[in-house]
């Protein structure tokens, strides 16, 4: 793991390929990746990007869209986390580009879907969105368990993951992995 991934607190992008083997409303979350302290609960992650948001509390009846999880890393017994969710759902079996965009200056928040844009300006404003350098892990297709380490993952990812990418800046949609035009 890099140490530029320890410094996102200017915002950041996270893109990937991901192929599910269940799409639509399933409660089941599928996280691409979540950085989190190890041997602590949730509130001790610092960000979390899922190509399904699942059975999340903060987002009731709407499972199937993508979601960011920002928590400010601090491993104590009040979950002080934000979610952002888009509108945007994975509701085709296949291979599909999925990305978000921060901007920590602004609290602009980009999803990407394929060709599909969701950007909710401002969305990611106030304290518990500030972020800051840490050194938590970094999962990959997992969600880490809050056990001692070494944190055995309690939800993997049901499908494929390809070309997980993650820029310490707030790429414009032009500066994207490419997504091939339909056939």
């Amino acid at each position: 793991e890099t140490p530029l991934l320890n410094q996102l607190q200017n915002g950041f992008t996270i893109e990937a390929w991901v192929n599910m083997d269940a799409v639509g409303s399933v409660p089941q979350r599928q996280y691409v990746v979540h950085k989190k302290d190890q041997g602590v609960s949730d509130e001790g992650s610092s960000f979390v990007f899922l190509s399904r948001a699942g059975s999340l509390v903060a987002n009731p009846g709407n499972q199937g869209v993508l979601a960011l999880g920002l928590h400010d890393g601090m491993a104590d017994t009040v979950l002080r986390e934000n979610y952002v969710f888009s509108s945007l759902a994975i509701d085709t079996f296949g291979w599909h580009h999925v990305s978000v965009a921060l901007d920590r200056t602004t609290g602009d928040v980009r999803f990407t879907l394929d060709d599909q844009v969701d950007f909710q300006p401002g969305a990611a404003v106030g304290p518990l969105f500030a972020g800051q350098d840490n050194d938590d892990t970094l999962f990959i297709g997992a969600h880490p368990t809050g056990v001692a380490p070494p944190n055995p993952p309690n939800e993997g990812f049901d499908g494929l993951l390809d070309e997980v990418r993650i820029s310490n800046t707030f790429l414009s949609t032009s500066e994207l992995l490419p997504v091939p035009e339909p056939a």
